[in-house]
């Protein structure tokens, strides 16, 4: 009979992860295949053996936690906003101006609502630009928790360039079950995982939360992006 396939996946390089080098060498003592997939850093080697399990460390990225915009986006999303609103009012004068025909004042109209509509569009990119702009310039610990956010990508950045790192990998080794150590590695084992079922392998994920993220103080904003 076929061992149970084990992939364990550490969003961290292992060498000080002592929860998870313990649930590795139970896993195998249970009499299951564990492979572990780890990042990569300077202080361990690429692929190595912890006992009988092996670790495959995996390179990931460095990037920023927010990706500011171009200088003065908000500015141009803002004067192009006005923009619209000055000529959505232009036409809205003409439409009521003597001598138009009926099918002229149709058009005219249909013309104060387009414009209306791009200059609510171009208002709103404005503000969210804005935002990102005030939170790409801020340090971690002067944002309050209760500041809003302008989505994943820009509040939790790592967990998105470690699933584009992690997933080959862990879709290749064709686990039973994956493995997946905290936050950071959870968007990683559910990429890999709904591919392995989109291929017809009945993979099971199993998350392993490790500390309480909703109950940090100083940045419970990441309560509703955890739950």
């Amino acid at each position: 009979m076929a061992r149970t396939k084990v992939v364990l996946v550490c969003p961290n390089d292992l060498v000080v992860d002592t929860r998870g080098q313990k649930m590795a060498a139970s896993l195998a003592a249970l009499g299951m295949d564990v492979t572990v997939v780890a990042r990569a850093s300077d202080r361990a080697a690429p692929n190595e053996m912890l006992g009988e399990v092996p670790v495959i460390r995996i390179p990931v990225p460095v990037v920023g936690r927010v990706h500011p915009p171009a200088p003065q986006r908000s500015a141009d999303f803002r004067k192009h906003a006005q923009t619209r609103r000055q000529q959505a009012q232009g036409a809205g004068v003409a439409a009521k101006a003597p001598g138009r025909s009926l099918r002229s004042r149709v058009r005219l109209a249909g013309r104060v609502v387009a414009l209306a509509a791009a200059a609510t569009v171009s208002s709103t990119a404005g503000r969210v630009a804005g935002l990102r702009e005030r939170l790409a310039m801020a340090p971690m610990d002067s944002i309050g928790s209760r500041d809003p956010w302008p989505g994943w990508r820009e509040t939790m950045w790592l967990p998105l360039v470690m699933a584009e790192a992690f997933w080959p990998t862990i879709e290749s080794l064709a686990p039973d079950v994956i493995h997946c150590h905290d936050l950071d590695a959870l968007v990683a084992c559910g990429t890999a995982q709904q591919r392995l079922l989109d291929s017809g392998r009945d993979a099971k994920l199993v998350y392993d939360a490790h500390e309480n993220w909703a109950g940090l103080p100083e940045i419970d904003w990441i309560r509703e992006v955890h739950n």
